[in-house]
């Protein structure tokens, strides 16, 4: 597999963008290409991914969907795996998503200082 380019950099994006980009390929084997798997880093990073076997010189693609609800600068990997040599190809998300203007974006609650738990005085006893 070539890539145009194995980092794709979506730069400073506002809060909810679009998040899907694509890394560009071509098969310079000549063999078939089969991708048996594409995942993710964590579930904000989801890849998808041609099924069927690529033709040597053959274009193709790995879609790429970023959850751009998440506020802040991201590094986020894509691995592959394939037939090819190297049978592993890592790719490279990154970028800044901006806070939502409108102040709605969920952040996660404050957390409440624990309660101390108070003992009651002991009793005459059996």
């Amino acid at each position: 597999m070539k890539f145009e380019r194995d980092t794709i950099d979506y730069g400073t994006i506002p809060h909810n963008a679009d998040g899907y980009r694509s890394f560009k390929f071509v098969n310079v084997g000549k063999t078939p290409l089969i991708i048996n798997n594409a995942h993710g880093s964590c579930g904000c990073t989801v890849p998808t991914y041609v099924h069927e076997p690529i033709q040597p010189n053959a274009a193709s693609e790995i879609k790429v969907h970023y959850a751009t609800d998440r506020i802040g600068p991201f590094i986020k990997t894509v691995t592959l795996t394939s037939n090819a040599n190297p049978s592993t190809k890592i790719l490279v998300i990154k970028g800044n998503v901006l806070p939502d203007p409108t102040g709605s974006q969920t952040t996660p609650p404050t957390p409440k200082p624990a309660t101390p738990i108070q003992q009651s005085a002991p009793t005459g006893g059996h």
